[in-house]
């Protein structure tokens, strides 16, 4: 039997929330859920990106968000050079 209340509803939220000592939490639907990857609740920011690191260096925003921009993102960055 499936149930109504595990379904999202069509004005479903996420937010991620940084805390001043550099932790991030992940809300869905107001609700506190475990980033994927992470061995707590509140995740350590380095290892937020770390875990996340290859798959947004690998994300071409300019395609995705067919922006007309000149600019070439340098492959061999980090994400500490970006953000």
């Amino acid at each position: 039997m499936f149930q109504t209340s595990k379904i999202d509803p069509f004005s479903s939220n996420v937010a991620f929330v940084l805390f001043k000592d550099l932790r991030v939490a992940l809300y869905h639907n107001e609700k506190l859920v475990q980033i994927p990857g992470c061995n707590e609740m509140k995740c350590n920011f380095a290892e937020l990106k770390s875990i996340f690191n290859e798959r947004l260096l690998a994300c071409n925003f300019d395609q995705i968000c067919d922006n007309n921009s000149d600019s070439k993102i340098d492959e061999n960055l980090t994400i500490d050079d970006r953000y």
